[in-house]
């Protein structure tokens, strides 16, 4: 069984629970700031992927980072994942949990990429285009890539939509070159 199908199995477990506890919102708020945390504190990813680390010492460590500080679902997943060798899939699981959670809700993450930043109007008309496109809720990641020269770039549940300037020219010059 491949990594991405563990991490989906634990996280479809760990949303079940949260539903039946009703403490749903709570784990996703909580398992959003465990997984930035992670991403921005790179000894902490160091240290949820080093072997040499017994479970012991590790479990250890989350409780002294985790304890009282995130719902008890959250603390106890996180210390079942250590005792189960996964911690190490700390990140898809986190991935698959929001996923489901923004599945249940009808929304869904988009990635949009912009050559210039835009006003609060313009992203208002790309997500009202989004929402009616998908019948979901957009919930949007806003990124300014300069390398797009002009345009942007969409990627919403894994199809992406590139109506750059960068991206119209390399069409071109694959039409001229042949």
């Amino acid at each position: 069984m491949g990594k991405v199908q563990i991490s989906e199995r634990y996280a479809k477990s760990l949303f079940e629970l949260a539903q039946d506890e009703g403490v749903l919102d709570e784990v996703q708020a909580s398992l959003q700031d465990v997984g930035e945390m992670v991403r921005e504190v790179p000894p902490l990813g160091e240290f949820l992927h080093n072997p040499l680390l017994s479970v012991e010492e590790r479990q250890q460590v989350l409780k002294a980072l985790f304890e009282k500080k995130v719902p008890a679902l959250v603390q106890k997943f996180l210390l079942f994942i250590n005792f189960k060798g996964r911690l190490n899939l700390l990140a898809p699981i986190i991935e698959a949990f929001d996923d489901l959670y923004l599945r249940s809700h009808n929304r869904v993450r988009a990635v949009v990429q912009t050559a210039l930043p835009l006003d609060k109007k313009q992203k208002e008309d790309i997500c009202r285009h989004l929402n009616q496109k998908y019948a979901k809720e957009i919930v949007a990641d806003w990124q300014v890539e300069e390398g797009l020269l002009g345009g942007f770039r969409i990627l919403v549940e894994g199809k992406l939509h590139d109506y750059s300037f960068t991206s119209q020219l390399e069409s071109f010059r694959q039409k001229v070159l042949q």
